[in-house]
């Protein structure tokens, strides 16, 4: 799943370097969380109007999960830039 969030998100972004994903299982309830750091510029991107592009990303990784018996949890961020003085 994390390989084809990785391939999905960095065609979409402007800036796919600074694309990060991180993937954390919460056993207690078979959850799996991805959290999606990126550039500032390709959040909006990434959403999408209306949240139709990250909805539509979701319902990806659910089909996948769900056979599995997996839940899925998509969580995106900017990514921290360095401070420059």
């Amino acid at each position: 799943m994390q390989e084809l969030l990785n391939f999905v998100v960095k065609r979409i972004a402007n800036h796919p370097d600074a694309i990060d994903i991180h993937t954390k299982e919460d056993p207690d309830n078979g959850t799996t969380i991805f959290q999606i750091s990126s550039h500032s510029e390709d959040i909006a991107l990434i959403i999408g109007k209306k949240g139709k592009v990250i909805k539509s990303i979701r319902n990806l990784l659910n089909v996948i999960a769900l056979p599995k018996g997996i839940h899925v949890q998509l969580n995106v961020e900017e990514k921290e830039s360095p401070e420059s003085d």
